[in-house]
């Protein structure tokens, strides 16, 4: 079942190849097909490597509209998303066929990997698979395309980085499909290593921004 790997960056080419590396070298026994868009700032600084698949180049005016440039060239046979952030570090090989394996066990709507450096908070149960939370962050995102559409793609209306985006994402899955359907996996980790680009380039998060665009946009749903 081949799955659509997304991964966007901005400048952080060095992380962004160790990340690709990686998944080339854990994926060698799925069929995947890797999208990376490149939302620069000022000028375009692409990257080559034999597992991408497809680059695309956008200006980067928000991690909304940026990763969205990115859903809009899956192939109509990838069946999977996994979308990722690109300072992450796949670790273990086969992480992607367990992936599948407990997302369709529980019945899952997103499914993440565990990961270091966050991801402990909105907890709401567990089993001996999977900590069910009601909201994770899109830097490792796995769904089926079928769900995925139903979902639709991040809302453009919130700029900057991916701040209250995630916590919008999460509530339109929790709506669709209900609640416990938002896994973090227990043997399956990543690195992850908080590049933090948008910091780095003097972006702003646009956190009051994102908070005001959040409220109105739960008024409105």
């Amino acid at each position: 079942m081949k799955t659509a790997i997304i991964i966007p960056y901005n400048t952080a080419e060095k992380i962004t190849l160790e990340c690709i590396e990686a998944l080339e070298r854990t994926t060698k026994d799925n069929d995947t097909y890797c999208i990376v868009i490149n939302g620069y700032v000022k000028e375009p600084n692409p990257i080559e490597h034999p597992f991408i698949d497809k680059l695309i180049t956008v200006k980067n005016e928000s991690y909304c509209k940026t990763i969205n440039a990115g859903f809009r060239e899956i192939p109509e046979d990838c069946k999977r998303v996994f979308f990722m952030g690109n300072d992450s570090i796949a670790l273990d090989e086969g992480w992607l066929t367990e992936l599948e394996r407990i997302h369709d066990k529980h019945e899952l709507a997103v499914t993440s990997p565990d990961y270091t450096k966050g991801g402990k908070d909105h907890i709401v149960g567990e089993n001996d698979d999977v900590w069910y939370h009601t909201m994770l962050p899109s830097i490792h995102y796995y769904m089926t395309m079928e769900d995925f559409n139903k979902v639709g793609l991040m809302d453009e209306r919130f700029t900057g980085a991916c701040y209250y985006s995630d916590d919008d994402y999460c509530q339109r899955v929790e709506k669709l499909f209900g609640t416990m359907k938002i896994g973090r996996c227990k043997n399956i980790i990543f690195e992850h290593k908080c590049s933090v680009e948008g910091v780095a380039l003097g972006i702003t998060h646009h956190m009051s921004i994102n908070y005001k665009t959040y409220k109105e946009i739960q008024n409105e749903r």
